[in-house]
């Protein structure tokens, strides 16, 4: 009887366990295994790497690697499209050239760059209306290299003038000739032959010496057309000729305004790549620069000075400026403010607007002088001081 119940009750228990289990594996292991089969683990990718100017581009700007930066690019689908450059592909654009300004953070386009064969990139910075013409310059007639690209200048040009023979279009005054007949009459014709003149070579040719051997040619150096004068004191006439060739005459004016300076020096024939980076190489702190560990370090070379400078102007100008140039003119460039727009013409600079408008007396004759003798001007120096004695 008592065995019965102990079987009973192992049972029941049993039974109260099965069902338990049951309701705990309908309730909450089998809705945990269906909801772990219904999530879907979903990974998005980052979004694509394309290059844009980390900085203001101006056009016709030549594109390294220092200008351009990787950014994300908010793309549909993450596709990048073919005009887009990604970051992988930072060598196809180093070397290509911009054909407009951007601003900061642009995403650089194929639309946007310089097709090579297409033409030179700094015609993209000429005017619609403008030409690029260089001209020669120097130290100081280059405002001492002061120019940059997209600076404005004037042109100032210098002359010297002389007076020519309007017909020979030689330079006065003119020479003198001795005019000679050729000889008697024609004995058969009995004509006077006709006057000759020789100028280069005028000579005594023909004349016997005392011996009755003749004079070897003798040229006569022809004369110098000069001017009869009349002396106050004696009276008499006087004929005066130009004790030296004619003095050119001096003059200055400013023959081009606002020129856009496009280049200072040559252009260089081929555009650099940058130079690659050195594997491990490090950089340490120097005075004035960093330098490569394990490289010796080189003075910097001095730079070559610039023989030309190339300006955008009209067309006008452009032909001005040639025949200024092949005339032997002096070209001056005056430096301008970005500021200043005026545009007020000027008076041409002669030795008598020096001395009228500025003042500038002649000297009266005196009866002393300096010494020693001044012809030519020299530029100051600094007279030395005497080293003191011990």
């Amino acid at each position: 009887m008592r065995r019965g119940r102990v079987f009973f009750y192992l049972a029941f228990i049993l039974i109260l366990g099965l069902v338990a289990v049951a309701v705990v594996y309908t309730r909450v292991i089998a809705p945990g295994r269906q909801a772990a089969q219904q999530i879907v683990i979903t990974v998005t990718p980052p979004p694509p790497m394309v290059l844009a100017a980390n900085r203001a581009l101006t056009q016709g700007t030549v594109l390294s690697e220092d200008l351009l930066v990787p950014m994300e690019a908010p793309l549909e689908d993450n596709k990048v499209p073919v005009a887009m450059f990604e970051a992988t592909e930072l060598q196809d654009l180093i070397g290509r050239v911009l054909t407009f300004d951007i601003p900061e953070g642009t995403i650089i386009l194929d639309t946007m760059l310089l097709v090579e064969g297409e033409g030179s990139p700094w015609a993209l910075k000429i005017e619609d209306k403008g030409v690029a013409v260089s001209i020669p310059v120097s130290r100081l007639s280059g405002v001492s290299f002061a120019p940059r690209t997209g600076d404005q200048v004037d042109i100032i040009a210098t002359l010297l003038l002389v007076d020519v023979d309007t017909e020979f279009q030689t330079i006065l005054p003119n020479l003198t000739g001795v005019v000679i007949a050729s000889g008697p009459p024609d004995p058969d014709t009995k004509e006077q032959n006709p006057l000759t003149v020789d100028v280069s070579s005028l000579s005594q040719e023909g004349l016997p010496d005392s011996t009755g051997a003749y004079l070897p040619s003798m040229p006569i150096n022809p004369g110098v057309f000069g001017r009869v004068v009349i002396d106050p004191v004696l009276g008499q006439a006087i004929y005066i000729v130009p004790s030296e060739k004619q003095r050119p005459r001096l003059v200055s004016q400013m023959v081009v305004r606002k020129a856009t300076v496009l280049q200072l020096g040559d252009f260089p024939l081929v555009v650099a790549s940058p130079t690659p980076a050195v594997p491990g190489a490090q950089l340490t702190p120097g005075a004035n620069q960093a330098v490569l560990q394990g490289q010796p370090t080189q003075a910097p070379e001095k730079p070559i000075e610039p023989e030309t400078i190339t300006l955008i102007v009209s067309p006008q100008h452009a032909i001005a400026l040639n025949y200024l140039m092949f005339s032997g003119a002096q070209l001056t460039l005056a430096l301008r403010s970005p500021k200043n727009d005026s545009t007020e013409g000027f008076n041409a600079v002669t030795l008598q607007y020096l001395l009228e408008n500025y003042q500038i007396p002649v000297p009266v004759r005196l009866p002393y002088q300096v010494q020693p003798r001044l012809d030519v001007l020299a530029q100051p120096t600094a007279i030395p001081q005497p080293t003191a004695r011990p």
